[in-house]
């Protein structure tokens, strides 16, 4: 994790985020999990924030993988996939085996 921070500069997490070498629709998942966890933790601050919420590690988690199953509904390769892969299979997912 300190390679992706560098300097704890947060943009450097998207600049040396590892690149992943693999299927098609597991590298642009892959490519996909910063932003959507930058966005997911964002959306979880605003409702602790302003509607005074507390959300679980479990609920940000889900939120991740729903953003990224969102985000890839205009990518081909989604229609091979099933959104429970990446809810209940993710360790399958995303390794490059």
């Amino acid at each position: 994790m300190d390679a992706v921070m560098d300097n704890g500069k947060f943009r450097n997490i998207f600049i040396n985020w590892p690149f992943y070498n693999s299927e098609r629709f597991k590298a642009i998942t892959w490519k996909l999990l910063p932003y959507a966890v930058c966005w997911s933790v964002w959306v979880t601050r605003n409702k602790t924030i302003f509607q005074n919420k507390n959300v679980s590690m479990e609920k940000v988690i889900c939120l991740v993988k729903g953003t990224i199953w969102f985000w890839l509904d205009a990518y081909e390769d989604r229609r091979d996939h099933h959104f429970y892969e990446l809810v209940f299979d993710w360790e399958n997912l995303i390794n490059e085996t």
